[in-house]
């Protein structure tokens, strides 16, 4: 794993969408987990998840804005960005949705 956080091709960051490709559900293993880690290292092997569940956009643009010391240590060619669903139920508008992510990709 430290060869991945070293030089990863891309990091997929978002809620538990993305967190269940490492496995886990709000951190704990999921029944399906394995298969789910196994697909991920097939399609990714240069891939690092970075998904907590349950995560909205203003969590997601915090930890964007105060990780730049692990970004920058990454510099991985693409950042995935998975992240919006959770605001949707809140009674957030696409528009704002779409706001935040925009603004989390400029971060």
């Amino acid at each position: 794993i430290q060869n991945l956080l070293e030089s990863p091709q891309v990091v997929f960051v978002g809620d538990s969408i993305t967190e269940h490709w490492v496995g886990t559900f709000m951190t704990q293993p999921t029944p399906d987990g394995d298969d789910f880690r196994k697909l991920f290292r097939e399609l990714f092997p240069r891939g690092l998840a970075l998904g907590i569940a349950g995560d909205r956009t203003p969590q997601l643009l915090y930890r964007m804005q105060n990780t730049k010391e692990l970004q920058d240590k990454l510099q991985p060619k693409v950042w995935w960005v998975l992240i919006g669903t959770n605001n949707l139920p809140d009674g957030c508008d696409a528009s704002t949705v779409l706001l935040a992510i925009l603004r989390i990709a400029l971060e």
